[in-house]
């Protein structure tokens, strides 16, 4: 019998740790925060380069000149981009146009396509050395976007909850979460079973990750742009037991509901396109709040960032005999 024992416990225990891909999740519910997540998430494909092209086709004689082109295309079928800088930076040994290297798209429709034609010339024989080399053509694009995120959380009574658990219909909650266009993410998750009981501890996760092609180096702190933080917004009837980088920055009213506002007071790294995942603590309302019954609040994490990508080719010059 003892053996028997110690055998069952030894299942378990492998169980728990392994997780045992194929076998059913009997501890769905039982630990914190592994409820599923109903996400919603759109492309992170918003400004792209595309056509990048060099006429006449490489390699190019010494003091000849070429072309080289590009599209500039808003993908978003919905919002207007404002503000798009283009810039050359780096054409190597051959020389650039006098003008139209650098410019900014004012307004860019929905879906709009910018074509974009630079002409350079060659080095000279003199200056390549008689020998083969090569033009590196380097621009950016830089653009300024809003990422934005929402999820929704149960709130249950502990009396709800009671009476739906001697009826035998003990209560579920899935969250969703929708996560808006653009390259820069937000993720947020719970780090409780849901729906979550009033007046108890609610961990909220928060991460943000770059999953465009282009580059995002940091998020600033409040101090140094209000409008370029990191925002919680969560309903005025939660309140904050802890928050990582956070601080509290007013409320907000939208469509009757107040929402307390946080803005990280700390820069947050982006390393490896990733952040640190940041954790808050939010007491949830308590049964008044929620007419001693259940209620469904929304938790909104956005972020105005400037973001940058690349286009470039490698444009090879030959040397032409004297």
């Amino acid at each position: 019998m003892i053996n028997m024992k110690k055998f069952v416990l030894g299942l378990f225990l492998i169980l728990l740790v392994s997780g045992c891909a194929g076998m059913p999740d009997i501890f769905k519910g039982l630990i914190p925060g592994t409820d599923n997540v109903n996400k919603t998430e759109l492309s992170p494909d918003l400004i792209v380069i595309q056509n990048l092209n060099v006429i006449p086709t490489p390699p190019i004689n010494a003091g000849d000149e070429f072309s080289v082109s590009f599209e500039i295309k808003n993908q978003d079928e919905i919002n207007e981009i404002k503000n798009v800088k283009y810039t050359l930076f780096d054409y190597g040994l051959c020389k650039k146009p006098d003008s139209g290297t650098d410019g900014t798209i004012d307004n860019f429709a929905p879906l709009q396509t910018e074509f974009k034609e630079w002409t350079f010339t060659a080095p000279q024989n003199d200056e390549i050395a008689y020998l083969p080399n090569k033009c590196p053509i380097r621009f950016k694009v830089n653009y300024t976007f809003n990422a934005t995120s929402q999820i929704d959380v149960d709130i249950i009574s502990k009396s709800r909850l009671t009476q739906l658990q001697r009826a035998g219909t003990p209560p579920s909650f899935t969250p969703s979460l929708s996560i808006g266009r653009g390259p820069v993410k937000i993720y947020l998750s719970f780090g409780a079973s849901l729906p979550a009981r009033d007046n108890s501890s609610l961990p909220i996760f928060i991460s943000v990750e770059d999953k465009g092609s282009g580059l995002f180096k940091e998020i600033t702190n409040y101090t140094q742009s209000e409008v370029k933080s990191l925002t919680l917004k969560v309903p005025d009837d939660f309140n904050i037991s802890s928050c990582d980088k956070f601080d509290p920055r007013g409320t907000v009213s939208e469509g009757g509901v107040t929402y307390k506002l946080y803005r990280n007071k700390d820069v947050i790294p982006i390393i490896k396109k990733k952040s640190p995942q940041l954790r808050c603590s939010f007491t949830t309302p308590n049964s008044t709040a929620i007419n001693d019954l259940e209620k469904t609040y929304f938790i909104t994490a956005s972020l105005e960032y400037d973001y940058d990508i690349t286009g470039e080719t490698t444009v090879s010059i030959k040397p032409t005999s004297t």
